[in-house]
């Protein structure tokens, strides 16, 4: 199962944010679930949406990298944004969380080369240690798109 979506906040004493700057969402990939705030003072909910859209399409179109962003800053203010790369192999995929660094793909950033700056697909980290990742089937995503991306 996978589902990736903006809800609204039931309980804030478990999520404290600040509404006028952040949205919370939520992503389940398989049996795990994890909450996330985006910040929403340079995109807008529809702007991430427009982007997972885009984003998970390229999957299902063939191609071998991808990811969403689940919180961006504007760039002039901030060097990272939160991103899930996702890497295809075969009829899987597998995510992972990172940070995504803008001093580490040149300047300046551009949106239109988001995908073209994707690091390529590593188990562990620089020093060794076992990266977090989370593999579904290909055929979870092509089943959100058509079903459950509003």
């Amino acid at each position: 199962m996978f589902s990736l979506s903006f809800i609204d906040n039931p309980d804030r004493e478990r999520f404290s944010f600040d509404a006028e700057t952040e949205i919370l969402g939520k992503i389940r990939l398989g049996d795990f679930e994890e909450y996330f705030l985006a910040d929403v003072t340079f995109w807008s909910a529809d702007d991430y949406r427009a982007q997972w859209k885009v984003g998970l399409s390229r999957m299902c179109d063939g191609a071998a990298t991808s990811c969403i962003l689940t919180s961006v800053s504007n760039p002039e203010m901030t060097n990272y944004f939160q991103t899930w790369p996702i890497y295809r192999f075969e009829s899987e995929v597998i995510f992972q969380n990172r940070l995504f660094m803008l001093d580490e793909v040149g300047e300046p950033f551009l949106f239109s080369r988001l995908y073209d700056v994707i690091l390529p697909y590593s188990a562990v980290n620089e020093e060794g240690a076992a990266l977090s990742q989370w593999k579904i089937p290909l055929r979870a995503i092509q089943e959100f798109l058509v079903t459950g991306l509003s």
